[in-house]
């Protein structure tokens, strides 16, 4: 070990190959001990969502990450539900859904584990967010925030590497509550239904409440709900099982106080699919629940 102006070094001989009495090959490692850079910068306060159709980019919590790390994919949906693992239990989210996948894309570049994992839980709690994951869980990180607009949580997940080096990671954000959207249509999804039935599944209460907000925060929206499905199966049966849907999110509304003078409901079935049915991904986009602001004109 030797000080420095420059801080302090340590300097490792490490015999990779051989015995006590003879050396095959050995390594030599040079550490500079050093604080950890900060790369990943966040906002304190947080825009509004984008219009729909931007092209993908970072979330927009999000001000810079990594040099060495690039935006593979983006997946933004209106309303939907996310499962979190915590030490406390499960727990179930609900809102507006930011999901981001990052790959390194330097291959010269070893990405430490928990240098990265660490910047962001830096960055986001100096913004005032509390981590609530395992603090020993390198891999992922759970952190949420209160805001006097709505609750945001914040998921970092490494999606390939080790506990040493990372290769790929995805950030999810959640907004729960905050100014309902303003977008004449809006997509829902983690709204389920029992199989090849029009029978809502019990979790689907989390993402229904979230659209109950709708209605509730502004006296004058109406809506048409529509339900829309994937290519598979026959034609005529997804057009009648769609509308079903439709129908029973409306029922569901209405159970909770929504005038049922303020809704429409129609099936679609496979004939407005959002992207083509091409792939498992694909076709998840296009089984969805719409809204529809009844008048309202992009």
């Amino acid at each position: 070990m030797r000080s420095t102006p420059q801080g302090d070094f340590y300097y490792l001989f490490l015999q990779t190959q051989g015995s006590d009495s003879g050396a095959g090959s050995y390594q030599l490692v040079t550490v500079q001990v050093a604080p950890m850079p900060q790369d990943v910068v966040v906002r304190d306060e947080i825009p509004p969502p984008a219009p729909p159709g931007r092209a993908c980019a970072l979330p927009p919590w999000l001000v810079k990450q990594f040099a060495y790390f690039r935006l593979d994919r983006c997946d933004e949906r209106d309303f939907d539900a996310v499962e979190l693992d915590l030490p406390g239990g499960k727990k179930t989210l609900a809102g507006r859904v930011i999901h981001d996948d990052f790959v390194l894309a330097d291959s010269h570049k070893v990405a430490v584990t928990f240098v990265v994992r660490d910047n962001y839980i830096n960055a986001l709690q100096g913004i005032g967010a509390k981590l609530i994951s395992n603090p020993d869980d390198i891999s992922q990180a759970v952190l949420t925030r209160q805001t006097p607009q709505a609750e945001f949580w914040f998921i970092y997940h490494e999606t390939s590497g080790n506990d040493k080096s990372i290769g790929a990671y995805a950030l999810t954000s959640v907004q729960v509550g905050g100014p309902p959207p303003t977008a004449c249509k809006l997509e829902v999804y983690g709204v389920n239904f029992d199989f090849d039935k029009a029978t809502l599944r019990p979790e689907s209460d989390a993402v229904l409440t979230q659209v109950l907000g709708l209605f509730t925060a502004d006296a004058t929206y109406a809506a048409e709900v529509s339900g829309h499905t994937d290519n598979v199966g026959q034609h005529a049966y997804n057009m009648r099982l769609s509308g079903r849907r439709a129908a029973a999110v409306k029922d569901w509304l209405v159970a909770h106080g929504v005038a049922a003078t303020r809704m429409t409901t129609a099936g679609y079935g496979d004939t407005r699919p959002l992207v083509p049915n091409t792939s498992d991904g694909n076709r998840f986009r296009n089984r969805r629940v719409e809204l529809k602001r009844l008048g309202c004109k992009p």
